[in-house]
């Protein structure tokens, strides 16, 4: 999981340098502004939906659950495949320091709808191995961050393209999330065999997030619309002990993409 952690800052250190480097590739850091700009409204309110698919992340590990005669198996497990990708929207403020860099805040909220998926097997006291399900609770999130954009031309027109490299960091609130296990056999004759478990699965807790992506936006006067793409991490969420062992989740790596509107003032 360390390993992993590094791996994520590393991709965000490499992507923000090539940023810089086109930024500052011409050697010159401040543009004269044309009169075309749009200096008096550097203040902007950004609304926006996202679509987030989960890209990696280990949700159980049956490493650190359990494997045993007595009780059963329990397969690990991805978060992407106990949650459909998490979809939600946000705001944000921003202001635009300079030609070349702008400050943001935001918050933004994302639901990950729970999965119905193959659980393993468990033990029965007749000694008979039944193949189980499981069932993930619906997950909430809540992150609040701050980052900057950086713009790639240098520009600060009141109409056209606006194409940028943005970064942020921050924190992220998880909600708790039960799982429900269910055995069930149908035995020779009609009899029917069936156990049902429910357990805490995920803690509510609050979590460091960041985040690293290229962004889009077409300004027309007042307005802009804008796209984007981000890699999004955020680090391992609070876990419950289930049945008595603990199931050692990961951190979360989604790709967020992006869609909304800009006002200017």
């Amino acid at each position: 999981m360390r390993d992993k952690t590094w791996r994520t800052l590393g991709i965000a250190v490499f992507i923000l340098s090539f940023c810089a480097a086109n930024v500052y590739a011409s050697g010159e850091v401040v543009v004269p502004v044309s009169k075309a700009t749009n200096s008096g409204k550097d203040f902007s309110v950004r609304a926006f939906f996202k679509f987030s698919p989960i890209v990696a992340g280990e949700a159980i590990d049956s490493e650190s659950f359990f494997d045993t005669p007595e009780i059963g198996s329990f397969k690990s497990r991805d978060y992407d495949d106990i949650f459909d990708p998490g979809y939600g929207g946000g705001l944000e403020v921003a202001y635009r320091h300079n030609n070349w860099v702008s400050g943001i805040f935001g918050v933004a909220y994302e639901h990950f709808d729970g999965e119905n998926f193959s659980a393993g097997q468990f033990m029965f006291p007749l000694g008979t191995p039944l193949p189980a399900r499981a069932e993930v609770e619906d997950w909430d999130v809540v992150s609040i961050y701050t980052g900057a954009k950086i713009h790639l031309t240098g520009k600060k027109t009141e109409k056209g393209w606006d194409p940028y490299c943005r970064f942020d960091i921050g924190g992220i609130y998880l909600s708790d999330s039960d799982i429900k296990i269910k055995v069930r056999a149908d035995l020779p004759g009609g009899e029917v065999i069936e156990d049902r478990y429910k357990e805490e699965f995920l803690d509510s807790s609050f979590e460091f997030m960041c985040d690293v992506g290229i962004g889009l936006e077409y300004k027309f006067g007042n307005f802009g619309v804008f796209g984007e793409a981000k890699y999004q991490y955020h680090t391992s969420p609070d876990s419950k002990r289930v049945m008595g062992l603990d199931l050692d989740p990961e951190g979360l790596s989604t790709v967020p993409i992006i869609a909304g509107l800009s006002y200017y003032f």
